[in-house]
């Protein structure tokens, strides 16, 4: 019985790992949503060799890093806009730095700060 309990939940676990965003992007290989998906999430830009083993993991088709990085490239501007450093601060939402390079990269982070320092309260 024990077994059975046991193998059901792997079973169970194994197929939310398979199910993930991330997984079932890679395996209709849409690179682009990918690179859309991440840059909304303000996660740091996946090189080719990240890409190449998130595909090695998920589908085994060839991570297009073209489609990957303009789908990032054309999100940037969103979610750099300083409008979005408030929401992004006062939600408590890590920031990674994908801004900083950019012109209004300084204001950016030092809007995030302002607002993640705010919304530790909940006001």
């Amino acid at each position: 019985m024990k077994a059975m309990i046991i193998t059901a939940l792997v079973a169970a676990l194994a197929g939310c790992a398979s199910n993930s965003p991330v997984a079932n992007l890679v395996q209709a290989n849409n690179w682009a949503g990918l690179g859309a998906a991440d840059v909304e999430k303000g996660l740091v830009k996946r090189d080719q060799s990240a890409l190449n083993k998130v595909s090695a993991k998920f589908s085994g088709s060839n991570a297009d890093y073209q489609a990957y990085s303009e789908a990032y490239d054309a999100g940037l501007p969103t979610y750099c806009d300083i409008k979005n450093a408030y929401v992004v601060g006062f939600a408590q939402q890590e920031y990674h730095g994908i801004c900083d390079d950019l012109p209004q990269g300084e204001k950016f982070r030092n809007t995030y700060k302002q607002a993640r320092y705010t919304g530790k309260d909940g006001l």
